[in-house]
């Protein structure tokens, strides 16, 4: 069957893993033929189209919403496949100088002069508001916190922003954004990092086209190194 004839795969991914799904996709295109639809969507996002019963072979997502959905019976979730993990940095404009954050006091200088904080509405910047009380610092800079609904909402707006504001993203979403006129400035220090781990599960439907397991297990597999070696999304 050709890949025009086969069916194709609904995936459902959050957004931070964009660049490295589209590669995996195409990959798998060339390697078994199958083509794959392919939607991005923040965590809380996701579980609302899974409730509401979108249609998806395979969720990228990370263990948290998946464990959340466990319930549903609409994924194997005992056989879903550890993917990749993904940091926080701060973004950058081109051409402007960015505050240190290099140590955990550094950053709390930073949020504490910036006029505007932004952040999302998905895992970074929900991990970013624990981080904020964290630092003791959430009550005083609560009224400077500017969310917004995705990653790239965030560089859009980190994209002419005046010097006094500060953003935050997923590595991975700052670097698939350069063309907006952002930049990977720094990432925050070790002690306060947080890894966003991703995991793919397929769904358990007995009428699921099993091309979904054969992508699964592709992701899983040292033939998809590549594919996580160009969009420099580190494997787990």
């Amino acid at each position: 069957m050709t890949s025009s004839a086969q069916p194709a795969i609904d995936i459902l991914s959050a957004g931070a893993v964009k660049t490295l799904l589209a590669d995996l996709a195409r990959a798998f295109l060339d390697r078994d033929g199958t083509r794959s639809r392919l939607t991005f969507d923040t965590a809380p996002a996701i579980t609302r189209r899974i409730e509401d019963g979108e249609p998806c072979d395979v969720l990228v997502a990370p263990p948290a919403v998946l464990a959340g959905l466990s319930g549903s019976g609409r994924f194997a979730v005992g056989r879903k496949t550890p993917l990749a993990r993904v940091g926080i940095g701060m973004v950058g404009r081109v051409g402007q100088q960015a505050p240190d954050i290099s140590t955990e006091a550094a950053v709390t200088a930073a949020l504490l002069d910036a006029t505007a904080i932004i952040i999302n509405q998905a895992s970074t910047g929900l991990y970013l508001e624990k981080m904020l009380s964290r630092l003791g610092i959430f009550e005083r800079v609560a009224d400077r916190l500017v969310r917004l609904p995705t990653g790239r909402a965030v560089m859009e707006r980190m994209a002419d922003a005046p010097p006094d504001h500060i953003g935050f993203g997923a590595v991975t979403e700052i670097e698939v954004h350069k063309a907006l006129g952002v930049r990977l400035a720094a990432l925050l220090p070790e002690q306060l990092q947080n890894y966003t781990n991703y995991e793919a599960a397929s769904s358990a439907a007995p009428q699921a086209h099993r091309a979904a397991d054969r992508f699964i297990a592709f992701i899983g597999s040292p033939d998809s190194d590549a594919c996580f070696t160009a969009s420099g999304v580190e494997r787990i």
